[in-house]
């Protein structure tokens, strides 16, 4: 009977484990095809009505497409500084922003010496002072 008791508990404690592993934290959107990653860092706007690019996760893609929603949400934004960190100046060459993107923050892109192509929509509105500077 002791052994049934414990090799339940067991049972119940693995199980218990493997939900608690499942729900630890956000994953992140990837979706890879051929050298193109989805991959960003966001946090919702202040309103909560859509999401901003905030940088670049750790990856060594070099094409990247920023995604029309992320969460159910439209991400609108790319904010200022956001790929202002080494490994996104080392590997950003090539980006297609997403349709809804109507804001590029200043210095956004700052440094990203290996960007080459930006693609973008129509409905961009605004773009940072410096967003692309030091891009050459």
């Amino acid at each position: 009977m002791t052994k049934k008791i414990s090799l339940l508990l067991a049972i119940i404690m693995a199980f218990c484990s493997c939900i608690a592993l499942s729900s630890c934290g956000e994953t992140p959107i990837e979706e890879e095809d051929d050298n193109t990653t989805y991959l960003f860092d966001y946090r919702i706007s202040e309103d909560g009505t859509y999401y901003v690019v905030t940088g670049y996760g750790v990856t060594t893609k070099t094409v990247s497409v920023i995604p029309d929603e992320y969460q159910g949400k439209p991400v609108k934004e790319i904010k200022a500084e956001a790929f202002d960190r080494d490994y996104s100046k080392t590997y950003i060459e090539e980006m297609t922003l997403a349709s809804t993107i109507e804001k590029i923050g200043a210095s956004a892109f700052y440094e990203c010496t290996n960007l080459r192509v930006l693609n973008f929509k129509e409905g961009l509105k605004y773009i940072g002072h410096g967003a692309f500077a030091k891009c050459y």
